[in-house]
């Protein structure tokens, strides 16, 4: 299996941005030939959110494509 890890440098609160980066990298990883791609934790929202999660939560009846 090949696997590729991904580091990240999110903007904080900036969820379009971001996921506009992670589908990026995830079509190069799948040109790579990529069986699993793999993202920090916080790779979405950026670190140091504290209470402004509620900002960025993702609700669960929305889908996005890759």
């Amino acid at each position: 299996m090949k696997v590729v890890l991904y580091q990240t440098s999110p903007v904080l609160l900036d969820l379009k941005s971001n996921l506009d980066d992670i589908i990026g990298k995830i079509h190069q990883g799948k040109e790579k030939g990529a069986q699993l791609i793999v993202f920090p934790e916080l790779a979405l929202t950026g670190y140091f959110i504290g209470k402004e999660y509620r900002k960025v939560a993702l609700r669960l009846d929305i889908h996005i494509k890759v």
